[in-house]
């Protein structure tokens, strides 16, 4: 504990004594600011968001006609990221980002950690899009930065600012009994702003599916969803600000079988939960692009469970888990030369599980610091090299600590640019696989990884806007957990395997000149597979992942015209194996979705309202994403918004 102690000193110094000279200046970059009362208050974003990571890197900026959506239907449309889904509305939504697994794949809100200590994962289904401005989608390892768990990617969601008086409701109906009502207050007042979002959802999710042609009723999947968000700004004074943010979110809903023989026995399991963050924030902007932020955060996750089907007489089989961490996170950023910025920080996090499933309640403490260098050297006027270099130190009270360089490199030429990057990257087991009872393994070891990548972008301005990008990626992974069954007669985590993923990653976006006319695609290829060098003679050898696709395409046309907007999507996924064993005949056959939105917006009075509708799975294509959870052959959802003019 003494050297816990000594890191968080070592870690406060670095962020505190640095620039004290310039505390009086005003800010002189392009950070996003407004204005309140005089007061400038800096953006939410990321300090990540000013730096040219060298990488494959998207800033998705959520648009007004996404904001009924969530998480997981944005990044369904993103290049590298597939997402796996246990049935519509109430089934489990988690993704796959360059062919690693959903525990591979790190979730955070303006950098805290979302994902479950237990689990390792998050349900990005339950994440609705009102609330952010923007979404960070880091392709490939990003440990360096993030920390345990972005062995193949990050997703850091940016909360969306107040910039003056605003107001608006949606509401929102559908297929299969689907409600949805949202709303929102944006309100400035003095130095504070306020921001207020709101929204419940509930569905009988009732829908119809086909097997084999035969169509069926899905049961027990009805679901209902509360979620709350309130955020409190304060303008200190000139480019400083501080935040209080509650978020709390509720779900409740059915849990059905897996469908086994035609519409089968689909079980009256219910499942129960709950989360809640609550953070506070302070962030100062000192001019010429010096910049702290320190947070202090605290979140909680209730889960229970319920399946009155498993009962020992009178005793029905009830699951309860309780999450719970907290922690600080400091960050510095600052412009030291023309040619050099840096970003650093540290963290420190506490956590406990509780759980009906693990041997007694489980307690982790983690710290970690890191810094990132950007370099530009001396370039002409054409040609622009930029050099970056990351280290983080991490240290953990079960796994102890480890280092994690990363190094990158881009050249610019005109509007071209070439990038590349190599790291190491680790995630330490989950409690569920360290403590699972009966099952769990407590001398697990972490997962380790290598990753490198080489890519390219092209920028163009001829018959509007163009931009083209590519990326080759590989990512090994040693000592991957996999649950396999023991002698015992119960399944067990071990370090089986050894994945290596490797694939190409093309995107291209265009809008035409007056931006009504809009253009995104996005092509990937990449296999998974389970390698065993010491012994190629394992069945197993060179097998790929199952659920993973090793084609995926993807394109959307937007067009405007008034008052009018409309969308057609295009998503096609090759065919899929449904174990490691790689069985010809055990596979989920490739699909095609076609998909078509369309919106009309009028003003009336001092308002905007808008009508939309979105329908889904318009060729009625009969298709699963995990075997046995088989989703609709069809939905469609309508609505009505209405916003302050």
């Amino acid at each position: 504990m003494r050297s816990l102690k000594s890191l968080y000193l070592c870690s406060l110094s670095f962020l505190l004594l640095p620039g004290l000279s310039i505390l009086a200046q005003t800010p002189a970059d392009s950070t996003p600011v407004f204005d309140v009362d005089t007061v400038r208050v800096i953006d939410h974003r990321s300090l990540l968001s000013d730096y040219d990571i060298a990488g494959s890197t998207s800033r998705l900026s959520v648009s007004r006609a996404e904001r009924s959506d969530n998480m997981a239907d944005l990044l369904s449309r993103q290049s590298g990221v597939f997402v796996k889904s246990y049935g519509a509305g109430e089934g489990l939504q988690s993704i796959s980002v360059r062919g690693g697994g959903s525990e591979h794949a790190l979730f955070l809100l303006d950098g805290i950690p979302l994902t479950n200590m237990q689990l390792g994962s998050v349900d990005m289904g339950h994440y609705q899009l009102q609330t952010f401005s923007e979404v960070e989608l880091y392709r490939g390892g990003n440990s360096t930065l993030f920390g345990s768990g972005a062995i193949s990617g990050a997703i850091n969601a940016i909360v969306r600012p107040v910039s003056r008086f605003d107001y608006g409701s949606r509401i929102k109906s559908g297929a299969f009994g689907a409600r949805q009502f949202s709303a929102f207050l944006d309100l400035p007042s003095g130095r504070f702003t306020h921001a207020l979002r709101m929204s419940s959802a509930n569905s009988d999710n009732a829908y119809a599916f086909q097997i084999d042609g035969d169509e069926f009723e899905r049961r027990n999947s009805d679901y209902r969803q509360q979620e709350a968000d309130y955020l409190l700004s304060f303008g200190i004074s000139e480019g400083q600000m501080a935040l209080l943010q509650t978020h709390y979110s509720k779900y409740g809903n059915g849990t059905p079988n897996a469908i086994l023989t035609g519409d089968g026995f689909q079980g009256n399991a219910r499942s129960k939960s709950e989360q809640l963050l609550l953070r506070l924030k302070w962030q100062q902007d000192n001019g010429e692009g010096h910049r702290r932020v320190m947070q202090a955060y605290l979140r909680r996750d209730w889960r229970h469970y319920e399946n009155p089907d498993l009962a020992a007489g009178t005793d029905v089989l009830r699951s309860q888990h309780f999450n719970e961490e907290g922690g600080v996170i400091g960050q510095y950023s600052a412009l030291l030369t023309s040619q050099l910025r840096v970003y650093g920080g540290f963290e420190g996090a506490t956590g406990r599980v509780n759980s009906s499933e693990l041997r007694d309640t489980q307690r982790r403490q983690r710290m970690a610091v890191y810094s990132l260098s950007e370099w530009q050297p001396a370039s002409s006027q054409k040609l622009t090299p930029l050099m970056s270099a990351a280290l983080r130190y991490e240290y953990d009270t079960d796994f102890g600590d480890r280092l994690l360089p990363r190094a990158g490199m881009k050249l610019r030429y005109r509007n071209w640019e070439l990038f590349s990057s190599l790291g190491s990257n680790f995630r330490v087991p989950t409690f569920n696989d360290l403590y699972w009872a009966p099952g769990g393994n407590p001398n697990l070891q972490p997962e380790t990884s290598t990753a490198v990548e080489i890519g390219s972008t092209l920028d163009w301005r001829r018959f509007g806007i163009w931009q083209l990008e590519s990326a080759w990626y590989f990512m090994n992974i040693r000592d991957m957990i996999r649950w396999a069954p023991t002698s015992n007669g119960f399944w067990q985590p071990q370090n089986l395997d050894r994945v290596q993923s490797s694939g190409i990653e093309t995107s291209l976006s265009a809008s035409s000149s007056g931006g009504r006319l809009q253009l995104h695609a996005n092509y990937k290829h990449g296999i998974s597979r389970r390698v065993n060098n010491q012994n190629q003679s394992d069945p197993l050898h060179r097998n790929r992942l199952p659920y993973l696709p090793a084609e995926e395409f993807f394109v959307q046309v937007t067009g405007a015209q008034k008052q009018w907007q409309l969308s057609l999507e295009y998503q096609h996924a090759s065919f899929r194996y449904t174990s490691i064993a790689n069985l010809p005949g055990a596979i989920l056959p490739a699909y095609q979705i076609v998909n078509l939105k369309a919106s009309y917006e009028v003003a009336i009075g001092s308002h905007n309202a808008r009508f939309f509708g979105r329908f889904d799975n318009l060729l009625q294509e009969e298709y699963q994403l995990i075997l046995n959870y088989p989703l609709p052959v069809y939905q469609w959802r309508i609505g009505f918004e209405i916003t302050r003019h």
